[in-house]
């Protein structure tokens, strides 16, 4: 059974999560779109990685895993957004990448607690 503090921590990678997949989904589009949501993943990775350095990569997998799972779900539903080419292979190639830099920034964020 998962304690009631990790429960609330994975609750807030999720939620961090759901809100960086919205951004990237409603997003206008263009060049600075996919750096700015890898700069989110990074960013709220780390912020996982500091407030639980023990195992940085539960949280960093279900806040990077929630951005291709958004993409698919609107996909499944008939929602166009900007992912080019509109296919399911281009938003499962999404996960490998949205969860190594949430990785990066949890383990990153993990290593600095180390120091504080």
């Amino acid at each position: 059974m998962t304690p009631p503090r990790d429960a609330s921590a994975y609750a807030l990678a999720a939620a961090l999560g759901l809100g960086i997949a919205a951004f990237d989904l409603f997003a206008a589009g263009g060049e600075i779109t996919p750096a700015a949501t890898l700069f989110l993943l990074l960013s709220s990775g780390g912020l996982f990685g500091l407030l639980r350095p023990a195992r940085p990569w539960r949280g960093a997998l279900v806040l990077g895993l929630s951005l291709p799972v958004v993409h698919l779900v609107a996909h499944a539903l008939g929602f166009h957004d900007n992912v080019s080419p509109d296919t399911w292979g281009a938003r499962l190639l999404m996960a490998p990448v949205a969860s190594a830099a949430s990785l990066i920034g949890a383990y990153a964020g993990a290593f600095l607690r180390g120091f504080a």
